[in-house]
């Protein structure tokens, strides 16, 4: 699937992160670094929504691309400020939440995405619905994780999540 063509390549994002999230990355490393190094070179973040940016943005600085964060720039207003459409959004809140972990020194935007996404997560939390609030689980990545991940809504929900399973089952 990882080597499958697609129309492009940014599709794969989530199915990488689904991967690393069940433990079993490292059967597909080489896939992953080939889907990373192209996703890397495609140039079409203007089309890209909050989440797909974040995932793309965290995906690739944890595989050590050199990845600047004025993609995220494109979310905020002229004045500064982030988007109040993003506060809807809480797929995408939490992905920039995640990615914004992975900012470097003098990367304010991101420390401002970490402000932003906290405030605006708590807000939402109090209103998310139980299949919402179990598709995303905050946990570490390791393979612990896919037994537990199984167990919740997140991973039938998962478009390779038949693949995933039938790995999982067979002791990758």
């Amino acid at each position: 699937m990882l080597v499958a063509p697609m129309d492009t390549s940014i599709r794969k994002l989530p199915l990488i992160y689904a991967v690393q999230r069940l433990g079993v990355n490292y059967h597909f490393e080489k896939e992953i670094e080939d889907a990373l190094e192209a996703i890397y070179h495609e140039n079409n973040e203007a089309d890209n929504d909050l989440h797909t940016t974040s995932l793309r943005f965290r995906l690739l600085r944890e595989h050590d691309f050199d990845v600047p964060c004025e993609a995220i720039y494109k979310f905020k207003y002229e004045e500064g400020n982030f988007k109040s459409s993003l506060r809807n959004d809480v797929q995408g809140l939490l992905e920039l939440y995640e990615a914004s972990y992975m900012r470097v020194h003098g990367e304010d935007i991101l420390d401002e995405a970490i402000s932003f996404t906290t405030t605006h997560l708590t807000l939402a939390a109090a209103t998310l619905d139980y299949p919402l609030g179990n598709s995303h689980p905050i946990f570490g990545l390791h393979r612990s994780g896919a037994t537990f991940g199984l167990k919740y809504p997140w991973a039938a929900q998962a478009s390779s999540s038949l693949l995933l399973l039938i790995l999982h089952n067979v002791g990758y």
